[in-house]
């Protein structure tokens, strides 16, 4: 009987070393919920502009429509809506990749529920934004760049780079 309760407690001490520091970050949201826990495991972890992101281009129009997708993903990478202000911006690209020329800023709110549901598209599962746009400003490589400042305090950064071939002119 001597021997057995050293070793218990010798057992027990090397299960829970192993236990301690394996936390993840799975582990350390809880699996329910409560309103009055503040927490919602299904919040915006992360966003990204769409491959959909395109521009739409009419011939002999003054201006264009910028459309530019955005997705955000919940902490179980599932595609989810946020609340909070969209900044757009649309830079011409260097051919070494840097941002050299500012051409159009857009401020979009999702605070607002109706605003939010009329940008969300339930069929892409994304935020659609049409961004108009003189076509006079577009140039050959451009950078869209998305800053979301969500409303429980997360900045969430995206980006894309879009390449536009202009049309040939006609010679009349």
């Amino acid at each position: 009987m001597m021997f057995k309760t050293p070793l218990r407690f010798t057992t027990l001490l090397v299960l829970l070393s192993f236990g301690y520091g394996c936390n993840t970050t799975e582990e350390a949201i809880p699996e329910t919920f409560t309103q009055n826990e503040g927490v919602w495991p299904f919040w915006p972890m992360s966003m990204r502009f769409h491959p959909l992101t395109r521009l739409v281009i009419k011939e002999n129009e003054v201006k264009c429509t910028l459309e530019a997708r955005i997705e955000f993903k919940d902490l179980e990478e599932d595609i989810s809506k946020a609340l909070g202000q969209m900044n757009i911006k649309l830079f011409e690209m260097h051919s070494d990749g840097r941002a050299i020329e500012f051409i159009e800023n857009w401020d979009i709110d999702l605070e607002n529920r109706k605003d939010n549901r009329t940008q969300y598209s339930v069929i892409t599962r994304t935020y659609l934004f049409r961004l108009k746009l003189d076509t006079d400003k577009l140039r050959e490589n451009m950078e869209l760049v998305a800053k979301f400042n969500s409303a429980d305090g997360q900045v969430f950064n995206a980006s894309i780079i879009l390449d536009f071939t202009p049309p040939a002119k006609s010679q009349d």
